[in-house]
Order: structure tokens, then C-alpha cells, then sequence
């Protein structure tokens, strides 16, 4: 019996002493001499427990939230079989789906810069169809991407209907800076199966139109406010989620929770199918701009917002998932948004009669970006509620010699995010 490496000892501002445990995503409330007697042996192995704090029931409770544990290697193993099978399932299928890299914004902190304005025509179309019903997936989302994919959104429509007729399973989201999303698209998303929208607003109008303006300067704001009041009005959208991102960096965080609440009343009637949330905004994006280090992040976090305790729901990212791609306008296949336009990092075409993977491209992101790979990750006490940040960002420090920091926000908070989480919980 060891006590496992995974646990953190928090007392709350009441003297209560609790445990969590990353790997059960656990928290325990347990008396000051078991918290003093587990914290002060936490680095010894095949410990003897005092029968006068420990009796049979606490120790079944403890061993059930793998606070003690026979060995840790075995919990992390069980969790990296579990992110494997999810890797592996080819039953599932995720494809992001750009029509168009042409976009009606001229964002400042864009990324697509370099791309050129090309549309996909119907003959990447009609192989995009038949690549998925060569595939059988029983279940297949797709997300629809850009560029600005509303400017094609007859593909979306063809390549929609196709698949309905064809009878394949599916349903999709489209991500849409919101300025094309008209009465006539708003009538027709339900019959494209179209469940998620996600638009992205930057604060304030006078803020969001600084950033997020049309390629001819003028500005977008009203029209995207309209165009969403017009989507959560609409009996034809009835059942469509709305996600909004508030892009931020040290120009407009500040205004983020102010905002996000005047957001909410204007749309209060419909805040059941509304989520708000912040998106940052990256050097990658544009080393000119002004932005948020993890830790301000964390700390912005960890002092904003409504939830703190950790969440551990796994999804695997399409670039590590075996059976998911992104497809590009002239039918060329990636496995991250990002690689959209770049050839480098190309793993193929569908319009080539037999279409064919680059498997040393496609193992370097499936396997090369795996966190349970990588030493550094498998020592850290927080890695079963992180599962390794961002698979891009861990194939270029691999690959490419980049040096992105990959941990998400409860690396070196955990403590503080948990103390936020009781002592909210015990007011």
C-alpha cells in the first residue's frame, strides 16, 4: 500500500482538512490526524496505517478515491488504455471540413494570413462524400471551418445533403465570425443537422470592432449582435447550442467578466442554449500583440471564474485520433486547424484516386505527441486532469524545436483552485 503521488492536501479557511486526488478526481474531507499523517509520509512506500485513525471503512474509502493505491504506474496505465481506446476507436469519426480560406474580416491577430482566397469546388465535394461513406463511421461529426465557411455555404449545403440522402449518422457545428449568418441560413440550419454554432465577439462594440473589422475597414458588431438575436429567435434553430468566444489579451481581459455578464442580460431569454467563454489569443497568432502568459491566465482564472473544481471529461483531439482530419478546400488532408494552407504538413489529397496517408506524419502526431509518453508529464502529480495541453503545440517542441509551454491551468494552482472551490462551497 503507497500513498499515491496524485493527491493534494488543502485546508479550507474554516481549519477543514480535505485530500483530492488527480487521478479519481477525488476530493475527500478527512479528519486533521489522517491529513497530517498522510501528508507527512506522502513519499514513503509500503506504509504501515495507525489502526486508531485508519479503520476497514476509511481505508476502502481512500483506496476507491486512489488516495492510497497498491501502485500509481498501474492507475496511470489504466487511464492511458482508456485515452488509447478513445485514440483507436474507428467507429467515431471527426472531420473538419473548410470550404473556403477566403474570409470577409480582417482580424489583427489572425493567423491565416498566408492563405490564399481558394474555394472548394464540387468535385472535392462529391470525394469528400464518398471518402466518408468508403469509411462507415457510425458516428461522424463534422465541423464546418474556414476562412469564413458562410461564404461557401452551398458546399455546406451540397456536402449536407449528400450525406442525409446517403443516409450516414451525423451532425455538425460550424465556427463563423457571424456576419454572413442571414434570415435564409438561419431557416435551413436544423435540416443541415447543424447543432453548434460558435461566434466570436471581442468584448464592447468600440473593442471588438478595433479588432474584428471587415476586410474594407468598416466595422461588424451590430450586424453579428443582430444576426445572433435573429439565430436564438428562430423556430428553426430552436434546438442549435450557441457558443460565444471573447478572444483576450492584456488590451481587453480586463473587460471580460463585465462584459460576459451584459452579454448574458441582453440574451437572458435564451441562456440555456448560450455559453460564454474566454479564448486567448496567442504569439502564434501575432508575436506583435500583447499577450497573456499561463500563469496571468491561471491567475485571471483562478480570481474569475464560476467553477474551480478540476473537470476531467476526456475527449481526444482530432489530431491524435486516428480517424479524424481536417480537409482543405483542394481536398488536401491535415490533422490540426492550424496546418490549414501549409504543405509541410499535408498527409495527403482526396482527389487523388486512391488517396494514401503520410503515416510518419500521421504516427508523429498520434503517438510522437502523446503526454503519457513523455517523462516530464508521467512525474506530474496533475497530468490524469490535463492530458498533455495541446498536440500541435507538443509536435513543435518535439519536432521543431519549439518551446510552448503545454500545461493548462492547474499546473502549480491545483491547491489554489481547489482552496477557491471548498471555501466557496463552505459559505
Amino acid at each position: 500500500m503507497i500513498i499515491s503521488k496524485f493527491n493534494k492536501f488543502v485546508t479550507s479557511k474554516n481549519n477543514t482538512k480535505y485530500v483530492y486526488n488527480s487521478i479519481s478526481n477525488s476530493l475527500l474531507n478527512i479528519s486533521a490526524e489522517i491529513f497530517s499523517f498522510l501528508n507527512t509520509n506522502s513519499q514513503q512506500k509500503n506504509i504501515e496505517l495507525p489502526e486508531k485513525f485508519f479503520d476497514k471503512e476509511t481505508i476502502e474509502t481512500l483506496q476507491k478515491a486512489k488516495v492510497l493505491t497498491l501502485s500509481d504506474q498501474d492507475e496511470i496505465d489504466k487511464i492511458h488504455l482508456k485515452m488509447l481506446m478513445s485514440r483507436f476507436d474507428k467507429t467515431k469519426m471527426n472531420l473538419t471540413i473548410a470550404p473556403t480560406q477566403a474570409c470577409n474580416f480582417d482580424c489583427t491577430y489572425c493567423y491565416e494570413e498566408f492563405r490564399p482566397n481558394i474555394n472548394m469546388n464540387e468535385q472535392t465535394e462529391e470525394k469528400i462524400v464518398q471518402f466518408i461513406i468508403n469509411s462507415k463511421p457510425k458516428n461522424l461529426f463534422i465541423t464546418w471551418y474556414g476562412g469564413e465557411p458562410l461564404i461557401k455555404f452551398d458546399s455546406i449545403k451540397r456536402i449536407s445533403q449528400a450525406l442525409i440522402d446517403n443516409n450516414i449518422n451525423f451532425n455538425s457545428s460550424i465556427i463563423t465570425n457571424g456576419y454572413l449568418l442571414s434570415k435564409s441560413i438561419i431557416e435551413q440550419i436544423d435540416k443541415l443537422r447543424i447543432i453548434k454554432i460558435q461566434i466570436t465577439l471581442d468584448g464592447y462594440e468600440r473593442n471588438h470592432n478595433s479588432r474584428r473589422f471587415l476586410v474594407n475597414g468598416k466595422p461588424s458588431y451590430r450586424t453579428i449582435l443582430n444576426n445572433i438575436k435573429s439565430l436564438l429567435s428562430s423556430n428553426s434553430s430552436e434546438n442549435t447550442l450557441l457558443n460565444i468566444r471573447v478572444n483576450l489579451d492584456k488590451s481587453n481581459y480586463e473587460h471580460y467578466i463585465d462584459y460576459r455578464r451584459h452579454l448574458l442580460s441582453i440574451l437572458k431569454q435564451y441562456n440555456r442554449r448560450v455559453q460564454i467563454y474566454p479564448g486567448w489569443v496567442t504569439g502564434k497568432t501575432n508575436p506583435k500583440l500583447t499577450c497573456l502568459t499561463q500563469p496571468e491566465i491561471s491567475k485571471f482564472l483562478l480570481n474569475n471564474s464560476s467553477s474551480y473544481y478540476p473537470d476531467n471529461n476526456f475527449v481526444e483531439c482530432m489530431a491524435r485520433h486516428i480517424n479524424s482530419y481536417l480537409i482543405g478546400p483542394t481536398g488536401e488532408i491535415y490533422k490540426c486547424w492550424h496546418n490549414l494552407g501549409n504543405s509541410e504538413f499535408s498527409l495527403g489529397n482526396i482527389n487523388k484516386d486512391e488517396p494514401t496517408i503520410d503515416e510518419r506524419l500521421l504516427s508523429r502526431f498520434v503517438i510522437g505527441t502523446d503526454p503519457y509518453l513523455h517523462q516530464e508529464c508521467q512525474q506530474c502529480s496533475i497530468l490524469p486532469i490535463c492530458w498533455g495541453g495541446c498536440p500541435m503545440e507538443r509536435y513543435e517542441n518535439r519536432y521543431n524545436n519549439f518551446n510552448h509551454n503545454t500545461c493548462n491551468k492547474y499546473k502549480d494552482n491545483i491547491t489554489a483552485f481547489l482552496t477557491k472551490h471548498i471555501n466557496k462551497k463552505e459559505d
